[in-house]
């Protein structure tokens, strides 16, 4: 079985999201707001999801480039995980704010009910 080659965009791309997601906090990674709802948020995820999923370089040869993909894929789900569960985004946001010493962030959404 032969395995594909990385194009250099596709290279590119990986090395470009590999050192946004390794500096970036969750809102980050996932490109929305502080503000952002959970629906929102999940939209965002499974966009990114389809594009960084380890499984979408199958036959590929990613060489140096493979734990790259994994790294993105885990900051990706972890972001997700972690911004969708009103307790863990509050327990995160208070985190985020005695690491950095941020005291001025605007308060979350509160959670939606069900319906």
């Amino acid at each position: 079985m032969d395995l594909l080659q990385l194009t250099k965009d596709e290279m590119l791309a990986i090395e470009e999201m590999f050192d946004r997601v390794e500096t970036a906090d969750h809102y980050a990674v996932l490109g929305v707001g502080q503000q952002t709802s959970p629906a929102e948020i999940r939209s965002a995820y499974y966009r990114l999801s389809r594009d960084w999923h380890p499984d979408r370089y199958f036959r590929h040869d990613l060489g140096t480039y493979a734990p790259h993909v994994e790294t993105i894929f885990i900051k990706i789900s972890t972001a997700y995980r972690e911004l969708t569960t009103h307790v863990k985004r509050e327990a995160y946001r208070t985190a985020r704010r005695e690491s950095q010493g941020i005291t001025d962030l605007p308060p979350p959404p509160p959670p939606r009910s069900a319906p």
